[in-house]
C-alpha cells in the first residue's frame, strides 16, 4: 500500500500566518518608502537650482545670502526668459511657495497636492558651512512635513 504525502492543514496554517506577520510589516514600510520618493521627487528637483546659487553665493561673498533678491540680483539665479527671477517662479502644481532667508529655503505644499500626505506642510531646508573647505552643505531639518518622508539632501 501507498502512503499518501503532502501537507497537513496545520502546516498550511502556519504558512499562512507566516505570510500575513510578514505583509502586515513589509505594507506600511512600503508606503512609507513610496511617499518619501515622492517627496524626494518634489522637494530635489524644486530646489537644486537655488541650493546651487546659495553655495555659489557663499564661495563668491563668504557669507549667506540674506534673502532671495540677493541671489537674483546677484546673477546667481536666471530665468530661461532671461529675466529677473524671483521665489514664486520656484513654485509648481504642488509646492506653492519657495521663500528663503539668510540661506534657510522654507517650502510649503500646496492645499491640494497629489499625494494628500503633504497637503499645506512645509519642509525646511537649512545650510551649514564646513570650517575646514568653506563647502555649504544643506539638510532638512525642520517643517511640518514628518521626518520620516522627508528625503535626505
Amino acid at each position: 500500500m501507498k502512503k499518501q504525502q503532502g501537507f497537513t492543514l496545520i502546516e498550511l496554517m502556519i504558512v499562512v500566518a507566516i505570510i500575513g506577520i510578514l505583509a502586515s510589516v513589509a505594507i506600511p514600510q512600503y508606503k512609507t518608502y513610496i511617499t518619501r520618493a515622492e517627496a524626494t521627487k518634489l522637494i530635489v528637483p524644486t530646489t537644486r537650482g537655488i541650493l546651487n546659487a546659495v553655495a555659489e553665493y557663499h564661495a563668491t561673498y563668504a557669507k549667506l545670502p540674506p534673502a532671495f533678491a540677493d541671489l537674483a540680483s546677484a546673477g546667481m539665479l536666471v530665468s530661461a526668459s532671461g529675466g529677473t527671477v524671483v521665489a514664486a517662479d520656484y513654485a509648481t502644481t504642488d509646492i506653492a511657495t519657495v521663500d528663503m532667508k539668510d540661506g534657510v529655503i522654507t517650502l510649503t505644499f500646496t492645499a491640494t497636492p497629489k499625494n494628500e500626505e503633504f497637503k499645506s506642510l512645509t519642509v525646511i531646508l537649512s545650510p551649514t558651512v564646513d570650517a575646514k573647505t568653506g563647502a555649504v552643505k544643506f539638510g532638512i531639518t525642520g517643517g511640518t512635513l514628518p521626518a520620516q518622508y522627508r528625503p535626505k539632501i
